[in-house]
């Protein structure tokens, strides 16, 4: 417990990744019919999530890590690499398992991967507008997410019910942390999380509110891009 503890106080970021990298295992073990859109889903994340992460080290946290490269004007974080892996793939994961024919095609994975460049867009100029990352990023991916829907309507109620689902996910994650680790919960948001102490730094039941609605707008614009770009019907 020791060690345990010594890990979430120095290293929280890479406890929360860790966790869920094991949740990841799990549903990859469990859906056996989602493991190719997972796989396909994650290596989306492993690169995505260092890159969009330098939006969030200017305005919403900085935190530490156990291993780290500076490349350019990119830290890049041994952290991020695991945690985008693991929620772009828990997110694609929780699609229903209806749709679990993959599309690999090289036209399917460059639509794909310029719909994420399409938000990362978005979201640049809502932050060069003043909106704080968190914020332009949960609203460039629910924008997405909507006018992917408009194209795709039959995947709209699925992606409702992922993006809650994977914000519920989140949010037991993030509260059970809190309630084992206190004291350590509280020195992150006081030390690591620059929105502390603001009025955009609420808590929900200890939780950043922040975090539950990013998830939420994650979760549904990663169902709806999955179900779109990266499934099909069988």
């Amino acid at each position: 417990m020791e060690f345990l503890t010594y890990i979430v106080s120095h290293y929280p970021y890479l406890s929360l990744a860790f966790v869920v990298v094991s949740l990841w295992f799990i549903l990859f073990l469990v859906r056996k019919n989602e493991r190719k859109v997972q796989l396909v889903a994650s290596t989306f994340g492993a690169v995505l999530g260092p890159i969009s992460e330098w939006f969030y080290f200017q305005d919403y946290w900085y935190p530490p890590s156990i291993l780290e490269w500076q490349l350019g004007p990119l830290r890049l974080l041994l952290e991020d690499v695991l945690f985008g892996m693991a929620v772009f793939g828990v997110a694609a994961a929780l699609v229903p398992h209806r749709h679990v024919s993959i599309k690999f095609s090289l036209t399917s994975i460059l639509q794909a991967g310029l719909d994420w460049l399409v938000v990362g867009v978005l979201i640049l100029v809502l932050f060069m507008l003043g909106m704080n990352s968190i914020f332009a990023a949960s609203l460039a991916m629910t924008l997405a997410g909507v006018a992917l829907w408009a194209c795709h309507r039959e995947h709209g109620v699925a992606a409702l019910r992922t993006g809650l689902s994977f914000a519920c996910v989140m949010f037991a994650i993030y509260g059970i942390g809190a309630w084992l680790f206190p004291q350590q919960t509280s020195y992150f948001y006081s030390t690591y999380w620059m929105l502390h102490g603001t009025e955009a730094g609420s808590l929900w039941f200890g939780v950043a509110a922040t975090e539950i609605i990013f998830a939420a707008a994650f979760g549904f614009y990663t169902a709806t891009w999955a179900r779109v770009r990266l499934m099909r019907p069988r």
